[in-house]
């Protein structure tokens, strides 16, 4: 049998079958429950290790420090000066080159914001007018005016706009739908333009109305051929007119809908516009200073008294 070590040194390795209790750091006591956590072995190992880098650190930059040559030349030296008053590196002042130099660069750079933002306030502007006409359609109040001429002021205090036009006093805002009296006591309307609310239609969906409008006539020729027993094989079913009625309300609100959110991208992107447009603007004025300073400096150069470098 060979010497074993430990407590049994004739059991050879047999002494690491031997049951052994476990150790076990001591718990934080309750009457110190307030103060948190008990520190362990590991935990005290990690605090030491961060302690002890930040100790290297500081002692290798303070013998940096320590052994540093006043006299060292680097690049930074042509850019920064000492600060007297804070102790620290700050940088020169540019020559007039370096200054003029970057001026210029300056003006380029704006004159390439100034064309951008104008385009972009195009774009939303003229974006934003394709989708008012696609949503303004004749039932909306025109922005142009009518103008009657008449030969004296007893003409204007009895001039009648309804009576002049023949028509109602109602439709004189619409000239576009505008119709005379006249016409409209011989002429039958559709009942779905009698029925008609004040929806704000797309130019779309007015094309497509009066298209239904103009169909009206074959209906009529299909029941004329109904009653003499041609119709075609369509026509014998049956329509249920509240059905009808349901679809065209349903399609009507989510018209509408699509309207309202067409009129606040209108509305958004003309906002949008206006701000990029004055943003351009203050850009431009900037560079019509920088512009001017510039001008100002090449004139400084040929006046009396200036400064002129030998050759």
């Amino acid at each position: 049998m060979t010497k074993g070590k430990g407590k049994n040194p004739g059991a050879g390795n047999l002494d690491k079958h031997i049951k052994r209790t476990a150790h076990k750091e001591r718990s934080q006591p309750a009457s110190r429950k307030h103060l948190g956590a008990l520190e362990k072995h590991k935990d005290y190992v990690k605090r030491a290790k961060r302690r002890h880098d930040k100790v290297s650190k500081l002692n290798k930059l303070k013998r940096a420090a320590a052994q540093r040559n006043p006299d060292e030349y680097h690049m930074k030296m042509t850019e920064a000066v000492m600060d007297v008053a804070s102790g620290k590196m700050k940088r020169k002042n540019a020559s007039k080159e370096e200054r003029l130099k970057d001026t210029k660069l300056q003006l380029l750079k704006n004159s390439e914001n100034i064309n951008y933002l104008r385009h972009a306030a195009e774009h939303d502007r003229r974006r934003a007018k394709e989708l008012l006409d696609e949503v303004v359609g004749l039932d909306m109040k025109p922005c142009n005016t009518h103008t009657v001429f008449v030969d004296d002021e007893e003409e204007v205090r009895r001039f009648k706009p309804a009576e002049y036009f023949g028509t109602t006093q109602e439709m004189l805002a619409y000239p576009a739908m505008r119709g005379k009296v006249e016409m409209m006591k011989n002429q039958v309307l559709p009942e779905s333009l009698v029925q008609r609310s004040d929806a704000l239609l797309t130019r779309a969906q007015k094309l497509k109305q009066r298209e239904s409008f103009a169909g009206g006539d074959n209906d009529e020729a299909d029941e004329d051929e109904e009653a003499q027993g041609t119709a075609p094989a369509a026509a014998v079913n049956e329509v249920d007119a509240d059905d009808i009625l349901g679809q065209r309300q349903l399609a009507h609100r989510e018209e509408r809908l699509k309207a309202a959110s067409k009129m606040k991208e209108i509305s958004q992107r003309f906002e949008r516009s206006r701000s990029l447009g004055a943003l351009a603007k203050e850009v431009e004025r900037q560079n019509l200073g920088l512009n001017k300073n510039v001008n100002a400096k090449k004139i400084n150069q040929f006046r009396r008294g200036a400064n002129v470098r030998s050759r």
